[in-house]
């Protein structure tokens, strides 16, 4: 019997979880799906920008990387890993990419720079993104809205400041995400422009973004040798 009602309990209580994230996405403070449909549009006017991203998996995996990215001049990455999760071999690393039109460069930590090589491939080329953030399409490098907007109950939260810029936090929130646990992603929004400033993901994942639409230069490194 202890049992029986332990299930009966624990079905009410995933309902009233669901019934309040119905409620807080529908509640008049919240028009979430509005605001990412004008998150997705702002997105279209996006030229360039910088980022910040880390990545902690509670301690085993620690991921910390930065970016900038401009539609006429190219982008440029890097990437710094920790793996602790087998401690006889552990991993630590920090690798730099630079990407323009039809070349792309790669170094690991202050060592030289190198040409990539893509063999039966076409390199990156970083106007792709851009070509597709113009088109309204979802990009891997800021939320998928359109996804959000159809999957996630979308809430209204607080106001803050992140890098210099006034955001709103909107939470959507997947009630059957990954393992069939609930996903939460949270982005803060400009509240002149709409762009994300600060991105929640699921799994630890933390980005910051600034200088929107700011001219960035990226040079081509000196080369020391090709990448075979």
């Amino acid at each position: 019997m202890s049992r029986y009602l332990g299930l009966v309990l624990a079905r009410m209580v995933m309902g009233l979880i669901i019934i309040g994230l119905v409620f807080w996405a529908v509640s008049p403070n919240g028009s979430g799906e509005k605001e990412f449909v004008r998150a997705k549009q702002a997105l279209r006017s996006v030229k360039s920008y910088k980022y910040q991203m880390i990545a902690d998996s509670k301690g085993q995996q620690y991921h910390e990387g930065s970016g900038e990215m401009d539609c006429q001049n190219g982008d440029h990455t890097t990437l710094h890993i920790v793996n602790t999760s087998d401690p006889d071999h552990p991993f630590d690393q920090t690798t730099e990419e630079i990407h323009v039109t039809g070349k792309g460069y790669s170094r690991t930590g202050e060592g030289p720079w190198i040409q990539m090589r893509f063999i039966g491939m076409a390199p990156p080329d970083p106007k792709s993104e851009c070509q597709a953030l113009a088109a309204g399409r979802a990009v891997s490098s800021f939320p998928d809205y359109d996804s959000l907007i159809k999957h996630a109950m979308i809430g209204k939260g607080d106001k803050k400041t992140v890098n210099g810029v006034r955001c709103r936090q909107w939470k959507a929130v997947i009630p059957h995400g990954s393992n069939s646990m609930p996903d939460a992603t949270t982005v803060c929004l400009g509240l002149d422009d709409h762009l994300p400033y600060e991105v929640h993901e699921p799994y630890g994942v933390h980005l910051t973004y600034r200088d929107f639409n700011v001219p960035v230069e990226i040079e081509e490194p000196e080369v020391a040798s090709a990448f075979n």
